[in-house]
């Protein structure tokens, strides 16, 4: 198995969902009907998958949230770079499935300000998406999860996120799981500001 590659119990699955599940959860064994999720690299085959998934996510964000409304870009655009993403050796696609559907992913790479490392091992949470239908069930906690193994597994000291300030459920995600808000000045595109977020590995596990 390699590294983020995980089987993990889907928890808190209702009756009669969209996958059918006629049973609550229980632990998964023969005759079960427990979902189970997984968590895995993702391949070339999984990037039309996470590209129309990448364009449900923001959609609902921008319905959700009420903010100024944000475009992911064409699905070819985002289709090009997630398989750039897949073949990149500086980066890795953590793709989640469920019963073989896909429900979210996380984008994994190196920091984008690479000069304010300081030379440290650092690695950078890109994107984090999952399917709005699927949202509060665990997914992108089960995501976040891999992405540490991940880290852990490659030496990194920290990891660093960079989300717009209307963004108020990332914030949250972001905080929930320890994040730590250090540039609450910055600004990117010189209209909407950027808030950067830093995790110390060390003190993980």
């Amino acid at each position: 198995m390699v590294p983020g590659d995980a089987v993990i119990p889907a928890m808190r699955m209702v009756p009669g969902d969209a996958d059918g599940v006629s049973a609550m959860p229980r632990q998964d064994g023969p005759g079960s009907l427990q979902p189970v999720l997984r968590i895995r690299p993702a391949a070339d085959v999984d990037a039309p998958r996470v590209a129309a998934l990448h364009g449900a996510s923001v959609a609902a964000s921008v319905r959700a949230t009420g903010r100024v409304k944000e475009h992911p870009g064409s699905y070819a655009d985002r289709l090009v770079a997630y398989i750039e993403s897949v073949r990149s050796p500086r980066h890795v696609l953590l793709y989640a499935e469920l019963w073989r559907k896909p429900v979210g992913f996380a984008l994994l790479g190196p920091p984008s300000r690479k000069a304010e490392a300081d030379g440290r091992a650092v690695g950078e949470l890109c994107q984090l998406h999952v399917l709005p239908t699927r949202r509060r069930r665990y997914i992108g906690s089960a995501l976040h999860a891999a992405a540490l193994r991940w880290w852990r597994h490659t030496g990194e000291e920290e990891a660093w996120s960079t989300v717009r300030d209307d963004n108020v459920p990332a914030r949250r995600f972001l905080d929930h799981h320890g994040w730590q808000l250090t540039d609450p000045a910055r600004d990117l595109a010189g209209a909407v500001p950027w808030l950067t977020y830093r995790l110390p590995l060390t003190r993980i596990g």
